[in-house]
């Protein structure tokens, strides 16, 4: 008997062909069916910011990065392979300054073929009081199996940075002494 180990890392629905020879430069005297590679494939479904002032979260409640806030990341992912997915973990990465990571690292543990699951716990991320209106803020999560396959997903906003617009004075000076 025979054992082939394939790389995790074969992508769903790759076609494998092998045959068997028995020296250098010698034709193959076995061909073998070719098969299909069936595994877990996951997918992000969904990144959601909260700067509500529940939990770890604190801001103003728009839903946007805003200077000076504290924001939770809610991750939902889904596994549209054919197999289980073991043991997976989700990592956030940065590429900027503009916000740093205070927990970033969420586990999943196993998740089943066609399933999709939201994170128990959120990624927590503070913005820089000093980032101003439209800068960047990019950031990257990385699922990662028991097998170290991974698959990564860039994430691009920008600074909401609030702005007040004068609008209108009124003053009102009323009698006595005053300009009605």
């Amino acid at each position: 008997p025979a054992t082939i180990i394939l790389s995790p890392a074969i992508p769903d629905n790759y076609s494998v062909n092998l045959s068997l020879s028995f020296g250098e430069g010698t034709q193959p005297c076995v061909v073998l069916p070719a098969f299909t590679v069936q595994g877990p494939v996951l997918l992000q479904t969904d990144l959601e910011i909260d700067d509500d002032e529940i939990g770890s979260s604190s801001g103003n409640g728009n839903g946007e990065f805003n200077p000076g806030e504290t924001l939770e990341l809610w991750l939902t992912i889904a596994n549209s392979g054919q197999n289980i997915a073991e043991g997976v973990t989700a990592t956030l990465s940065r590429q900027n300054a503009n916000i740093q990571i205070q927990q970033g690292e969420i586990i999943f543990g196993d998740i089943e073929p066609n399933e999709e699951i939201a994170s128990a716990s959120p990624f927590v991320v503070s913005v820089s009081q000093s980032a101003g209106n439209a800068w960047p803020i990019e950031v990257t999560v990385t699922l990662t199996d028991n097998y170290g396959t991974s698959w990564s997903q860039e994430y691009s906003y920008i600074v909401a940075e609030t702005i007040l617009d004068f609008e209108e004075a009124r003053v009102e000076d009323p009698a006595p002494g005053g300009n009605d």
